[in-house]
């Protein structure tokens, strides 16, 4: 069973176009947000790398979290989902911009 979920868990199966979701929107933040950031605001480029990945990485997060099952889910899962698409998305942002 691909995808497979309990409605109320918060964790769902993420399959390999899920992962592939994310890495495309990593490289899209990466690639085309983050110089954009750094010119416009007068960032810094680690602070605009780590602010592009976070906001891409925690749509694609979003996404991948809310579209995996086949499921019709309530709208208080789908918040939850983004949430914890925004701590995950942020987390994995800073361990990167940390490592590059």
């Amino acid at each position: 069973m691909k995808g497979w979920i309990l409605l109320n868990s918060p964790l769902p199966s993420i399959s390999f176009k899920g992962v592939s979701i994310l890495v495309l929107f990593l490289a899209i933040g990466l690639l085309a947000i983050q110089p954009t950031l750094s010119s416009i605001f007068n960032l810094s480029e680690e602070f605009s790398m780590f602010m592009a990945m976070g906001v891409t990485s925690t749509l694609a997060i979003g996404i991948v979290l809310t579209k995996v099952d086949d499921q019709v889910i309530n709208r208080r899962v789908k918040v939850k989902r983004w949430l914890l698409g925004a701590v995950i998305g942020h987390a994995l942002s800073f361990l990167l911009s940390y490592i590059l």
